[in-house]
């Protein structure tokens, strides 16, 4: 995630908004995915804190 997270905000200093739109995309889909999975409180924050920067 921390990569994906990278490269979206690689992409938003370069204002290229396709690969903005696909890192977006791609970490709301990890997101989804690691909400069904048990994550200790810590991960959970940091999870919603990078949601939070994306949306």
């Amino acid at each position: 995630m921390q990569a994906q997270f990278d490269k979206w905000l690689k992409a938003k200093e370069v204002h290229d908004e396709r690969q903005l739109r696909r890192q977006k995309n791609r970490l709301l889909k990890i997101y989804e995915e690691l909400k069904a999975k048990s994550t200790s409180s810590a991960q959970k924050e940091n999870i919603n804190k990078i949601k939070t920067e994306i949306i």
